[in-house]
């Protein structure tokens, strides 16, 4: 697989295509939003002193209040990014194979395949964190191999046990060729997190372009991994090795 062809596809698609960038934008504007509001709910928690003598039944109530807020907002954060990640996914497989990719039929499409997300999502969620308890390697080595899981539900239209297989398949008969796509996306990253120091040092605005900066890496990472999923499945064992 050339990575270099990967990412200039990535790219061109990425630009052809500006309505991907929707379900990204849209999912950071409703957790940013879902934060002020679960921000909002704990302030009067937050100042203890102002409220006198509290008692200690008061201050279990308010720590499980607390607590039932930042896992409510957690629970609706994750679900709206695993639609948005999905839709995006699903929009992206639409213009590879019909070089049209419309809101429509990525909403319709994903919400068709969320149970499959979901379970895809919880189980590498699970097996990742179980990963890093046991002394971080495993957990690094479960996203390598795992890395695939939620485009298998999408392009293949699996269910999320078979996609987690099918992931660690592809890994595993074209390992060369996903250390250097991993190592590729890891180098995105830090881009990314440098803009994005570098954004959010400019007031008012940085955060704005920081939302965008996030789309756009969000989608083209997406994309990336999309095409090199469908090129490593395609050819897997004429395959094995990575060019640039």
């Amino acid at each position: 697989m050339n990575i270099t062809a990967v990412l200039k596809d990535s790219f061109d698609l990425m630009k052809r295509n500006w309505v991907l960038f929707v379900p990204f934008l849209g999912a950071f504007v409703l957790m940013a939003l879902i934060s002020l509001i679960s921000a909002g709910t704990l302030v009067p928690f937050g100042d203890f002193q102002s409220m006198g003598q509290v008692s200690q039944e008061e201050a279990i109530g308010f720590a499980g209040t607390s607590l039932a807020v930042v896992f409510i907002t957690m629970l609706l954060s994750g679900i709206i990014g695993l639609l948005a990640h999905g839709m995006t996914i699903t929009m992206i497989d639409d213009a590879l194979k019909t070089e049209k990719a419309t809101l429509k039929g990525g909403w319709s499409k994903t919400l068709h395949s969320i149970v499959p997300l979901l379970i895809a999502a919880v189980l590498v969620g699970a097996i990742v964190s179980i990963g890093f308890i046991l002394l971080v390697l495993p957990g690094i080595i479960a996203i390598f191999f795992l890395m695939f899981s939620i485009v298998a539900v999408i392009s293949d239209q699996t269910n999320g046990f078979t996609a987690l297989a099918r992931s660690a398949r592809t890994v595993f008969h074209n390992f060369k060729a996903t250390i250097v796509l991993l190592f590729v996306l890891i180098a995105l990253g830090v881009l990314f997190g440098l803009i994005s120091i570098i954004l959010g040092l400019i007031p008012i605005l940085g955060v704005i372009l920081g939302i965008i900066a996030s789309a756009v890496f969000g989608v083209y990472t997406t994309i990336f991994l999309v095409i090199s999923y469908n090129n490593l499945e395609s050819k897997p064992d004429t395959q094995p090795d990575a060019t640039v």
